[in-house]
C-alpha cells in the first residue's frame, strides 16, 4: 500500500512538472509558436 501512495505522489509530481514546463514554454516562445500547438 506504500508503494501505491509513493506511485500516486511520483505521478502527481511528474504531471505538475509537464504543466509547469508547458506554462514556461507558453510564456517564452512566440505567440505564433502557440497557435501551432
Amino acid at each position: 500500500m506504500l508503494e501505491f501512495k509513493a506511485g500516486k505522489i511520483n505521478k502527481h509530481v511528474l504531471y505538475s512538472d509537464i504543466l509547469n514546463r508547458d506554462v514556461t514554454l507558453s510564456i517564452y516562445l512566440p505567440e505564433s509558436y502557440n497557435q501551432l500547438v
